[in-house]
Formats: C-alpha cells, structure tokens, sequence
C-alpha cells in the first residue's frame, strides 16, 4: 500500500513536470512534440494538477518504467 501511494506520488509530478514543459514550449523530444505542446498551450495549472491526478491513479501494468530500468 505505502510501495503504491508512492508511485502515484511520482506519477503524479512526473505528469505534472511534464505537462508545464510542454506548455511552455521546453518540451521536445519527437517529431511530435508539437502536437503535446500545442495540446497543453491552453491548460491551467488547475488543469494539470486534474490531469496528472487522473492518470497517476490508472492501473499500472507490470512493466517497469524507463527510469526505474535505469
């Protein structure tokens, strides 16, 4: 219980970090970054928070991450 209230905690920042950086255009990474950027332009800081929450609280498959392969 504690190992997944963490994982969503991290969840949760990563989505949000990401969310700002592609709304403020620091974003890149793909030939398809623009359309993440273009996408999260209009999102509030309200918006993001929501977003990040909802999908941090997803079920995560069993598959371990790119940073926890690290």
């Amino acid at each position: 219980m504690v190992e997944d209230k963490a994982r969503f905690e991290a969840s949760r920042r990563t989505l949000e970090a990401q969310l700002h950086l592609f709304r403020t255009g620091q974003r890149g990474g793909c030939d398809r970054a623009h359309l993440m950027t273009k996408a999260a332009r209009g999102l509030s800081d309200r918006n993001i928070e929501a977003l990040a929450t909802f999908f941090s609280n997803l079920p995560h498959d069993n598959a371990t991450s790119t940073a926890e392969r690290r």
